[in-house]
């Protein structure tokens, strides 16, 4: 379930990104952030999560996400 929720978000930011026009990348995003900004950013949340999942952790640190 976690997985095809993982996959149908990554999914929707692919369509979403595609709709993007040239003009665009340089428009407004969040903040000081433009489209292109918060593009990349996203990308690489994504890579992350997935580099993280293909390495589990030899140990558990944190128990709960408010510990962090």
């Amino acid at each position: 379930m976690i997985r095809e929720a993982y996959d149908d978000a990554a999914a929707t930011f692919v369509d979403t990104v595609g709709t993007i026009k040239g003009h665009q990348w340089q428009g407004p995003g969040l903040g000081v952030w433009t489209v292109r900004d918060l593009v990349g950013h996203a990308s690489r949340a994504f890579l992350t999560v997935e580099g993280y999942l293909s390495r589990p952790a030899p140990a558990v640190e944190l128990t709960r996400p408010v510990d962090y």
